[in-house]
C-alpha cells in the first residue's frame, strides 16, 4: 500500500460528495413550494365551505363552525383549517407522485439490490 493508493481514496471519496450533493436552489423551490400549497389549501378550503353553503354538499354541523375548545377564532376557521391540511396532504402526495413518474433515474444514485443469502439450517 503506498501513499498514491490512499490519495487517491481520498480524492474518489472528494469526488462523491461533490456529486451527491444537491444545488440549494432546489430547497428553495421546494421552500415556495409548499407555501404556495398551503396559501392554495386555504383559498380552497374557502371556496369549498362558502360553495357547500350554496350548494349544500357536506352537512356540516353548526358546533363545527364555532367550536368550544376555541373560542377565539373565527367562525369556521377550524374547517378552514382542516380541509387546508387535508388539501396541502393530498396535492404534495399528487406532486410526490408526478414527480416519481417524471424524473429521470439517475443509475450512481439508485442503490443496487440486496443480495440474496441462502442460509444453511443447522441441526
Amino acid at each position: 500500500m503506498g501513499k498514491s493508493q490512499y490519495w487517491d481514496f481520498e480524492e474518489q471519496k472528494k469526488m462523491a460528495k461533490k456529486r451527491r450533493g444537491l444545488n440549494p436552489i432546489w430547497r428553495g423551490i421546494g421552500c415556495l413550494l409548499l407555501s404556495g400549497l398551503t396559501v392554495g389549501g386555504y383559498f380552497f378550503a374557502e371556496w369549498l365551505i362558502s360553495e357547500n353553503e350554496h350548494q349544500g354538499w357536506l352537512a356540516i354541523p353548526n358546533s363545527y363552525y364555532s367550536p368550544s375548545f376555541a373560542p377565539w377564532l373565527p367562525e369556521g376557521m377550524v374547517i378552514k383549517l382542516v380541509v387546508a391540511f387535508f388539501f396541502l396532504i393530498f396535492s404534495f402526495g399528487l406532486l410526490n407522485l408526478f414527480y416519481a413518474i417524471v424524473s429521470p433515474r439517475d443509475e450512481e444514485r439508485v442503490a443496487p439490490p440486496p443480495l440474496k443469502r441462502t442460509v444453511r439450517k443447522r441441526r
